[in-house]
């Protein structure tokens, strides 16, 4: 009997990943110029890549750009599984890590989250309302950088007379923070740079690849 066609699954094929991890919009790091060779005809060919960071889960991605698209960074792009609405991005390539990124990508990264931090203010906010603790010992809000024991004492007792509306709202109604925004940024960029952190508040376990032997 033969068996029935199966559907091509190419690299850009998000179906077989959890729904959770997938990232519908991500924010430009950079815009890359390669040059690569075509081994059959011997021709160089240019080609340009993107660096981007989506907005949900904080992957790092590589992109290839549609044709003649302009991109700026900081730049918020649809990367989601409707191809018809990806007006600038041709397919998402790979996630990478950070010691993969490009100079500018890193270099562009901490200013990029602080964008995407104060798009999202709410979803901080709800974190900052409805986190609890982790163990007998540690709360969730003291791996934020910046909340000690006694401000994070201070946050449980304002939340529970009114919740916070805003990042403004919490500087005023608690003492010792100054910049909520540069407090969650640290705290991505740490999940981001250390493999092994115990607790992710904000990002996705991602595993390096063993090295090549090169044997």
């Amino acid at each position: 009997m033969r068996k029935p066609n199966r559907p091509y699954r190419g690299r850009d094929d998000r179906r077989r990943k959890n729904p959770q991890e997938l990232e519908d919009f991500a924010y430009v790091l950079d815009v890359m110029r390669k040059w690569s060779e075509d081994r059959r005809s011997g021709t160089v060919r240019e080609e340009f890549i993107v660096y981007a960071i989506g907005d949900k889960n904080f992957t790092l991605l590589e992109l290839t750009p549609k044709r003649n698209a302009h991109l700026d960074i900081g730049e918020r792009v649809y990367i989601g599984k409707n191809i018809k609405l990806r007006d600038k991005i041709e397919k998402v390539r790979r996630k990478v890590f950070y010691d993969e990124l490009s100079d500018m990508a890193k270099k562009s990264l901490p200013m990029v989250l602080e964008r995407i931090i104060s798009d999202q203010e709410g979803r901080f906010i709800e974190f900052i309302n409805t986190a609890g603790p982790l163990n007998l010992r540690t709360h969730k809000l003291e791996l934020i950088p910046g909340l000690g024991k006694k401000v994070v004492k201070q946050i449980i007792d304002e939340r529970s007379k009114e919740p916070f509306k805003s990042f403004e709202d919490l500087r005023s109604r608690v003492k010792g923070i100054q910049d909520p925004i540069k407090m969650f940024r640290e705290r991505i960029l740490k999940e981001m740079l250390e493999e092994e952190i115990p607790v992710r508040l904000f990002t996705h376990y991602q595993k390096k690849p063993a090295p090549r032997s090169i044997i």
